[in-house]
């Protein structure tokens, strides 16, 4: 199992100040995603093994 938390810049979305900047203006700091948004993506992973008695971390060796 992949655990995979991460934030996704998607121009699509992000790009129509019409609706989404307008819509959620309040919710979003909008200068910080354009701040962060030519890098695109940023996903940490973590692969754990599933097992009966206790997970194990395949990944924990890797530095983040």
């Amino acid at each position: 199992m992949t655990v995979e938390p991460g934030v996704y810049f998607i121009p699509a979305l992000l790009d129509d100040p019409a609706a989404a900047r307008r819509r959620y203006r309040d919710a979003v700091a909008w200068d910080r995603v354009d701040a962060c948004a030519a890098s695109a993506a940023s996903a940490s992973r973590t692969t754990c093994s599933v097992t009966e008695s206790a997970p194990e971390v395949l990944t924990a060796a890797i530095p983040r």
